[in-house]
């Protein structure tokens, strides 16, 4: 009975409500859906990647600097070795400071993610 009074008031089957429904549909995962009213960011906390994978990427990303630090120093020796130009090591000394630098974020980046 209950069911049929909504019906014939309306309630529930108007546009507008139907486009809200669907609005507050989130996905949770691949396989989960959850009806929510606000952004699943403000429910949840967090990024929503997993501490292993960040670690991962982290571990990666440290690994492509210290192989980009490598290449700098070996050009770096060979442009001493050939007595070319200064200016070539003048160039290669900022890069190799920048690269240190940024090197030095990201392990700290990683050892605040394993302490967690």
């Amino acid at each position: 009975i209950l069911a049929q009074e909504v019906v014939a008031s309306g309630v529930g089957h108007g546009p507008d409500d139907k486009h809200s429904q669907y609005n507050t549909i989130k996905r949770l995962q691949k396989n989960y859906l959850i009806r929510a009213g606000e952004s699943l960011s403000q429910i949840i906390p967090g990024t929503g990647v997993k501490p292993a994978s960040q670690i991962k990427r982290l571990e990666k990303e440290i690994k492509q600097i210290q192989e980009e630090i490598n290449r700098q120093r070996e050009a770096e020796m060979l442009a001493q070795l050939n007595d070319t130009s200064g200016k070539n090591r003048e160039e290669n000394n900022p890069r190799i400071a920048e690269f240190v630098a940024l090197l030095k974020d990201k392990k700290e980046q990683l050892q605040r993610l394993e302490i967690c």
